[in-house]
């Protein structure tokens, strides 16, 4: 029996305070891990990649010159490169003004157009990124044999994507994490793909897989339903820290109706993964502007607390 050996993509999420029960059992079990702690700048670009790196710099040089098309159609190993890149490069652009005046497009082929007629530096940017992975991870995953498991975070990256897609073809089980609203839970998924808006945990053939599914109707589920719902109400957001009652501002709103509109991070994986990307400001705009022609209620727009905190929106 093969003894498992897990890799963990990045140090940067992955710790002890983020995922405190995975260590905890990883640690009681005495099982074999490791970080690769390569890179953490790249791991961190969020698709911002203000200078291409040194490191990324042949594979700039050989796509450079290549038509639009070529550029679209690029493949390496029968592996599509657009799908690697598409959200991370759409989280940098996102944040662009020239991005805020229409939605985002249907289907890849006019979003790729779009970044080329917009971005084009950029998108060669997160092209070449996208073929340094491949290539780092194909010699990381030979060079590690031993490995057994690896684990990403939300797996909406280039980093995150290539590891798991090329893990996945070497017979290396891929997880797949992200925070669970509550604060102190996680999702855990083994997939290929990111997780945002797109957990397996919707579908009933996750729970036909389970051992055991028939449980669900027993005494103990019920238990366990009732301890959820206690978790729940005493849930901590790890990036939304709430006011306290007292001190929260009141709003006087007259004799009008109120309407208040909740608004998310404007580049948020939710809104760039599991579908046609969409673009958050055209619909906030679009919303505000019809209500302000067809009522008189009043309008309140709460950001998002994390707007001003997210990773790839401090440079803009």
């Amino acid at each position: 029996m093969t003894e498992t050996n897990i890799l963990f993509a990045d140090s940067i999420n992955f710790h002890k305070k983020n995922f405190k029960s995975l260590f905890l059992f990883i640690k009681k079990n005495k099982i074999k891990n490791y970080f690769d702690e390569n890179h953490r700048t790249l791991k961190c670009s969020f698709g911002n990649y203000k200078e291409i790196p040194r490191k990324a710099e042949n594979q700039y040089n050989e796509i450079a010159n290549l038509s639009k098309n070529q550029l679209f159609q690029l493949k390496i190993n029968n592996l599509n490169i657009y799908n690697f890149y598409e959200s991370e490069i759409l989280s940098a652009v996102m944040t662009m003004a020239e991005w805020h005046d229409a939605p985002v497009p249907d289907s890849c082929h006019e979003i790729f157009n779009k970044l080329y007629n917009l971005n084009k530096e950029a998108l060669l940017k997160n092209i070449a990124i996208t073929l340094f992975w491949i290539k780092y991870w194909e010699q990381y995953l030979s060079d590690h044999p031993e490995t057994t498991h690896c684990c990403v975070f939300s797996g909406s990256l280039i980093y995150a994507k290539t590891l798991i897609v090329l893990a996945k073809q070497k017979n290396i089980t891929p997880l797949v994490f992200e925070h669970f609203f509550t604060g102190n839970h996680y999702y855990c998924e083994n997939r290929t793909s990111g997780i945002a808006n797109n957990s397996l945990i919707k579908s009933n053939s996750y729970y036909e897989q389970l051992p055991n599914p028939k449980s669900l109707d027993t005494k103990d589920y019920q238990i366990s339903k009732k301890d959820m719902y206690t978790i729940i109400k005493k849930m901590r957001n790890r990036n939304v820290v709430q006011p306290k009652k007292d001190k929260a501002d009141s709003i006087k709103t007259e004799e009008k109706s109120t309407v208040v509109i909740l608004g998310q991070v404007l580049n948020d994986f939710a809104l760039l993964e599991g579908g046609s990307p969409k673009s958050s400001i055209i619909f906030y705009k679009e919303l505000i502007t019809k209500l302000l022609s067809e009522s008189e209620y009043n309008i309140i727009f709460k950001s998002h607390p994390f707007e001003k905190k997210k990773q790839n929106l401090k440079d803009q």
